[in-house]
């Protein structure tokens, strides 16, 4: 299965800003093992057997908290980091341009 990460990245941002407090706490070993198991059950029911680019579907899961102590915004995938990276973007411009439905 894909690249996985177990914690988001710490690099600061590049225009001064501080890191968000919201990304910067570790995932715990209990949360950081369903989400493996959870990604790859999804990838089984995605794409069967296949594997690296023979696979025809991706996916990324988020997981963060609603509320309490602040924690961490994690993600797990079965695609390569440059293809969530493009994923992430594209997907927030979709948000940012298209009119709010509520449902």
């Amino acid at each position: 299965m894909g690249r996985k990460s177990r914690r988001t990245s710490r690099v600061p941002p590049t225009d001064g800003r501080k890191l968000n407090p919201l990304g910067d706490m570790p995932l715990d070993e209990i949360h950081a093992e369903k989400l493996q198991r959870i990604a790859r059950r999804l990838d089984h029911i995605f794409n069967g057997n296949k594997r690296g680019l023979d696979r025809d579907w991706g996916f990324a899961l988020m997981l963060f908290p609603f509320r309490g102590m602040p924690g961490n915004c994690h993600y797990i995938s079965n695609g390569n980091r440059a293809q969530m990276i493009e994923l992430l973007r594209e997907q927030i411009r979709r948000f940012e341009t298209q009119p709010h439905k509520v449902n």
